[in-house]
């Protein structure tokens, strides 16, 4: 079932991006491979985060910056990387903010991710 909704979201997004529907077919198998090839391992902790401090780590990439937005979509903070530590990130977050967090990580290879947090 996973396979067949996953092929069946990819066709709908091929089908609305103007591009030609499928000229080969993909399993679902293939597609998801490649992806995964391309993403880097991120491990953001504590989650949840207690003390509005929290630390983002990657031991397969160089981050460049970590970016934390609220749930509407609001930035609460940015930072650029310019530690003498490529692969951690130290994240101090304003007081009063609690709740749900999205964090987007940026490589030196412009590739990002995005994780969630809780932050209490």
């Amino acid at each position: 079932m996973r396979k067949i909704i996953l092929t069946f979201s990819v066709f709908i997004f091929l089908s609305f991006s103007g591009t030609q529907a499928f000229s080969q077919n993909y399993s679902a198998d293939k597609f998801t491979t490649s992806v995964q090839e391309d993403l880097h391992e991120v491990m953001m902790y504590p989650n949840p985060v207690l003390a509005h401090n929290f630390f983002v780590k990657s031991e397969t990439g160089v981050i460049t910056s970590v970016e934390v937005v609220n749930v509407i979509g609001q930035r609460v903070k940015k930072i650029v990387n310019q530690t003498g530590v490529p692969y951690s990130i130290f994240v101090q977050l304003p007081d009063t903010e609690k709740g749900i967090f999205f964090v987007r990580v940026t490589f030196d290879d412009e590739k990002s991710m995005i994780r969630k947090i809780l932050v209490k």
